[in-house]
Parts: structure tokens; C-alpha cells; sequence
């Protein structure tokens, strides 16, 4: 089936038809199988032949069978399948694709694979007929069902203007800007629309007939130049419109975010972090906006950061410190933390049996007081003092012994060394 957008686009070629005048949005159904699982789509490649037109439009979406290149790939895309016509540049002869080998299906009923369609259409009958009829081909007799209606040549060439952009108007490259105008036919109908965004040199199809519009994504700044140009229903191409000069300004590039570097740092209370603000644009380029950022902390008790990032840890806690330029901001959490307690002591003085001993052990890190420990037992007449960390005594007898002390402040985990 080929369902048939409505419009006075194809109102020759649907003539004596109830499709040529079908109201515009409404569709309609042709015969069984004459779209066929082979089918031509009319795309705007570049490769399009100067004032084609189509008569009909029907939607093609596929999972698995749509042709991706030259033709040694396949797979998802959609796109619309036209009825076309054009008349050749040179000889004016008028030239007709179906878009489809299965176009005769409407037209006999007599054909393989019959259990796919085999139900002849007379309006497809009929548009046969009268495209045969604008070719100048004059039948000797016809069959029950059709018409021949011969239309007079329509010889007035159709014209089309641009409305907008205005001359002079300065437009956004990457940015899409719809090109609009009108287009008249006085000797007949308007059929299509082309529009060229290049003074001339290339040609796309425009959406609309009377009143159009072409979406337009300018790729280079610079001059450029939009015209139009109209097809009447003869298939006739009207001259471009007057010229309408415009300029492509570049893309104004804005500031989209800011990252804030090293992320989630750690620092002890007193140290230093050099901070880095990197700016990425609309455009995907990325700036070092350090210098020029406004730094901020949310708690200047925990951690301050000065102009050009150099954050300074305070207390134990967090804080977040913050970039912004302009109404773009990005931020890093720190973290301050006290460093672990260590036992700084490695080695203790030799004792001597019968002698007074004294030795203290030392410790940084965490916060002090400390709390001392053994994990073990002294020789014999030795003591640790738990406050002070001092070992002291007078050793009762001769003892070559190895012992761990173990340390802790009141907020951090004790701490050992052997």
C-alpha cells in the first residue's frame, strides 16, 4: 500500500482522480504491493536533478534494510518515498520515476507473486494515462475506467521570493536559521520549491508550495548569498529569485562549566594546596581560568583559598572552595585532617643491672597528650609511665629484651612500633 499525502502538488499528474483533490493532510491508499520491498527515497544529497517534484510521499522506516552507503551496508533509517518528475535542462524532456519496479501492480493484475497484491487501481490507471498524455503520447483507444484529458502546456514560468532573512540580516553558523518566502504561478499551480543558500550553485528542496520554508544550517561564516526558485505543475523551472545577501557570523562561544582541580584533596592543618580552574566552552575548548576566577570557601575555619587558588588547610573539618566566572562556578571539597600519631623513637639506651635507668619516648602527630602503652613487659625493675612516656627504674638483674610501645591522642588510633 502507498499512503498519499493530500495537496495540490500533484494535481496534474492525479487529474480526473479523486486525489487530485484530496485535501492537504489527508492520505490515501494504492494498490497492494506497488511500493515493493525495493524502493527509492528522494533524499537532499547533492545529487538531486534541478526542479524534480514529487506527487506523492509516503514514510519508510526500517530496522535492518535501510542503505547506509554506496551499497555494501545496511541497517536502521527512515526516510519518505516519492512519485517524481522533472523535465530534463537540455531537451525538456519530461521525465517520471516511480521509485519502485512494482508500479505496474496498480496497473494489471496479471503478474507474479499475485498472493502479495494482485488488485488493479484505477487512479494509478489513470495518472499512467495522463503522464503519457504530458509526454505528448495520444492513446488510440483506452479501457473502460480512464480518461484521456489533455491539459494545455502551461508556458508561464513560475517565480519565487524570499521573505526572510532579510538583506543585509546577519545569521549564526551552526546555528539553524529557516529560510521562508512565496512563490506564484500565474498560468497554473505551483508544484515545488527549491532554495540555495550559495548564490546558486546548489539547490534544496523546500517545504511548502504558495508559502515555503528551508531550514538552513549555515557551516561557514562569511558572505553568503539565499534565492529561490519555483516548479509549476508542468514541471516547468521558473528563474531564481533577486539575491539576498547575508552574513555568517561565527557562533558566539560562551563559558559552559568550570572543573576544579585536584578533586577532594586532603591536607593537614597549615599545609598548602595549589588549586587549578579549567573552563569548558560551548564549543568544546577548554581555558586555565585560575587566574582570573573568584575563589571562595564555604568555611574560612576549616579552609581559606586566595586569589589564584591557593587553598590554606585551618582546622580539622571541610570545606568547599569555589570558582566562578561570571554565573559559571565549579568547586573541590577539602578534607583537613590530622596527620596519624607516630612514635619517633627507634632505639633506647642501654640499662645495667643495679644501675638507675631513665629513658623517654617520643611521639608526633595526632594531639598531644598522649597515652602510652607496652604491649609486652619490661625487664624486671623497669616501668612505663602512661602519661609521660617515660621508662624508668633500677633493672634487678640482666636482661637483653625487645619491646613495643604502643601511643594514642585522644582522637586518633594508638599507634605502634617495634
Amino acid at each position: 500500500p502507498r499512503p498519499l499525502r493530500g495537496g495540490p502538488g500533484g494535481w496534474r499528474f492525479w487529474r480526473a482522480t479523486t486525489l487530485a483533490t484530496m485535501p492537504v493532510g489527508d492520505t490515501a491508499t494504492l494498490a497492494p504491493g506497488s511500493l515493493g520491498s525495493e524502493l527509492d527515497l528522494d533524499v537532499d544529497n547533492g545529487f538531486r536533478p534541478p526542479g524534480l517534484v514529487g506527487v506523492s510521499g509516503t514514510p519508510v522506516v526500517s530496522a535492518s534494510s535501510y542503505l547506509l552507503d554506496q551499497g555494501a551496508t545496511y541497517g536502521a533509517g527512515s526516510g519518505t518515498h516519492k512519485l517524481t518528475l522533472f523535465r530534463h535542462p537540455v531537451s525538456g524532456a519530461l521525465v517520471f520515476s516511480a521509485g519502485t519496479s512494482q508500479w505496474s501492480w496498480g496497473l494489471d493484475a496479471n503478474h507474479d507473486r499475485a498472493s502479495l497484491g494482485a488488485t488493479t487501481d484505477a487512479r494509478m490507471q489513470q495518472a499512467t494515462v495522463n503522464l503519457l498524455s504530458d509526454m505528448g503520447v495520444v492513446p488510440a483507444g483506452l479501457q473502460a475506467g480512464v480518461t484521456y484529458l489533455a491539459v494545455p502546456a502551461d508556458t508561464t514560468p513560475p517565480t519565487a521570493v524570499v521573505t526572510s532573512p532579510a538583506p543585509g540580516a546577519t545569521v549564526v553558523a551552526g546555528s539553524p536559521t529557516l529560510v521562508t518566502g512565496t512563490a506564484n504561478d500565474p498560468g497554473g499551480r505551483v508544484a515545488g520549491v527549491e532554495v540555495s543558500t550559495d548564490g546558486g550553485l546548489t539547490w534544496h528542496p523546500a517545504t511548502g508550495r504558495t508559502t515555503w520554508s528551508y531550514a538552513w544550517v549555515p557551516a561557514a561564516t562569511g558572505a553568503a548569498t539565499v534565492r529561490a526558485r519555483a516548479i509549476d505543475e508542468d514541471v516547468r523551472l521558473g528563474a531564481a529569485s533577486a539575491p539576498v545577501p547575508v552574513t555568517v557570523d561565527a557562533p558566539l562561544v560562551t563559558l559552559v562549566s568550570i572543573a576544579v582541580t585536584p578533586a577532594g584533596p586532603v591536607l593537614a592543618p597549615g599545609a598548602t594546596q595549589s588549586l587549578t580552574a579549567t573552563g569548558t566552552y560551548s564549543d568544546a575548548s577548554l581555558q586555565d581560568l585560575t587566574a582570573q576566577a573568584i575563589w571562595s570557601s564555604s568555611n574560612e575555619t576549616v579552609a581559606t583559598v586566595a586569589a589564584g587558588g591557593l587553598a590554606t588547610a585551618v582546622s580539622v573539618g571541610t570545606a568547599n572552595l569555589t570558582a566562578t566566572v561570571g554565573t559559571v562556578s565549579g568547586n573541590t571539597t577539602v578534607t583537613v585532617e590530622l596527620p596519624q600519631p607516630t612514635i619517633t623513637t627507634t632505639t633506647l639506651p642501654a640499662a645495667a643491672a643495679g644501675v638507675a635507668y631513665a629513658a623517654f619516648l617520643g611521639a608526633s602527630g595526632g594531639t598531644p597528650p598522649y597515652t602510652w602503652a607496652l604491649l609486652g613487659s619490661l625487664p624486671p625493675g623497669l616501668s612505663l609511665d602512661g602519661g609521660s612516656g617515660a621508662i624508668t627504674g633500677i633493672p634487678t638483674s640482666f636482661s637483653t629484651l625487645r619491646h613495643t610501645p604502643s601511643m594514642s591522642s585522644p582522637i586518633t588510633p594508638a599507634t605502634q612500633v617495634e
